[in-house]
């Protein structure tokens, strides 16, 4: 499942990156 955290990570950060005013 490591592969998937990081798969989630890695979304997360894309968001992040997207919408920098919407950081949780």
């Amino acid at each position: 499942s490591a592969s998937g955290t990081g798969l989630a990570f890695i979304i997360f950060t894309e968001a992040i990156n997207q919408f920098p005013g919407a950081q949780f």
